[in-house]
């Protein structure tokens, strides 16, 4: 039998939560992209000028968050808007309620003002901020919940997608009964900037929806943006936004930054996912892409597509509006391919330019079928998950 015979045999998401450049909240971000307005702009940080998202200050009035950076009241305040969304959908908590934690770097911020202004001296309390142990902790504290797995991926810009692998696996061998996916990252810092541009991978000014153009001609790169996300996976809720019918990720060795050219790996990550999911390629009607912009990264998207899918799959593409977020991006373009299955809207990127001819046109009437969301981290960390919506 497979998944699309009984899909809710597999755990939904019930409960999302964003904090992007375009505002504290997930109406913000769905409401950004809709719009086309890029929530990336020209910043400047310790002198340096560059092209960033980056969430402005939390709004006055909120609850004051106890931590001490940006990084920490922004995956404190995602994960309450989830957790707070998820039971007003009915979730319903089981005994073993798991949190993985997904990022890049962890909290450059706050590590640059320990060794900066601190001169490396803290309390004891204030220290163990830095620890990246210390979140996944404290986040569940906070929430109330205990008894259930906790741990923390590291794994580049594929970050998200690997936690929700995992998740996933958690639920379906009963090792959890629900899991909190909570991804931040927050390094668009001058230091960050100044090495992937110096890679040839970032474009660092001009209008990010000019020079960030994936799948289309003239791309210069990618945007710089920061997030923090958090999805709650569970078969514990009535209302559900979409269904996790599996993923995969694979390992590529070949180098640092970059892809085999001969796809192998990406091949059977995406291969692996639709196995994972119990799917066929003609069940997938959107490939929600990694799109970064980058020469290597359309190509390769295009090349592994073309090999594994249906010619008649669209391509979805959000980073030249949300910025590239590292390891959180694929928690927000999971957002929004969540939010997109229920509302019935797939958003993606008006293109500017000749476009590969699968790239949607900009935000699109949902059809038939479920979303496959790749994400490719350097240091060869391939990824894709399978989202399927309620209706399906």
């Amino acid at each position: 039998m497979s998944a699309l015979s009984n899909p809710h045999s597999n755990p939904g998401i019930c409960g999302l939560g964003a904090v992007t450049g375009y505002g504290w909240g997930k109406e913000h971000l769905w409401e950004g992209v809709l719009s086309g307005r890029s929530a990336v702009k020209m910043v400047s940080v310790d002198g340096s000028e560059y092209l960033a998202a980056r969430p402005t200050p939390q709004p006055s009035g909120d609850p004051v968050l106890d931590h001490p950076s940006r990084y920490g009241r922004a995956l404190f305040y995602a994960t309450r808007e989830a957790v707070t969304d998820a039971r007003g959908r009915g979730w319903v908590p089981g005994q073993r309620v798991g949190l993985i934690g997904a990022g890049s770097v962890g909290d450059v911020e706050y590590r640059r003002s320990y060794l900066g202004e601190h001169h490396g001296r803290m309390r004891n309390r204030d220290y163990l901020g830095l620890i990246p142990s210390t979140a996944p902790a404290v986040l569940l504290r906070d929430l109330g919940f205990s008894g259930g797995p906790v741990m923390n991926i590291q794994a580049a810009c594929a970050a998200t997608n690997v936690a929700l692998v995992l998740a996933w696996q958690w639920l379906k061998s009963g090792f959890a009964t629900d899991v909190i996916v909570a991804a931040c990252d927050f390094s668009a810092l001058p230091e960050d900037a100044d090495q992937f541009h110096k890679m040839g991978a970032l474009a660092v000014k001009g209008d990010p929806l000019d020079v960030c153009r994936p799948f289309q001609a003239g791309s210069s790169g990618f945007v710089v943006g920061e997030a923090a996300t958090t999805l709650i996976v569970s078969s514990r809720s009535d209302g559900p936004y979409g269904l996790l019918l599996g993923g995969s990720m694979v390992q590529d060795p070949y180098h640092p930054i970059a892809l085999n050219p001969d796809l192998t790996e990406l091949v059977n990550t995406f291969e692996g996912a639709l196995a994972a999911a119990e799917v066929g390629r003609r069940d997938v009607s959107y490939l929600y892409t990694h799109g970064t912009g980058t020469a290597q990264n359309d190509a390769s998207e295009i090349g592994v597509a073309e090999k594994v899918l249906d010619p008649d799959v669209t391509f979805l593409a959000t980073k030249p509006l949300t910025g590239h977020c590292q390891g959180a991006s694929a928690g927000v373009e999971g957002v929004l391919a969540l939010l997109g299955l229920e509302r019935g809207t797939m958003p993606s990127v008006r293109p500017v330019a000749a476009a590969y001819h699968a790239l949607a046109a900009g935000p699109l009437a949902r059809r038939d079928g479920v979303v496959l969301k790749s994400a490719i981290g350097m240091g060869g960390f391939n990824s894709a998950v399978v989202y399927a919506p309620m209706d399906l």
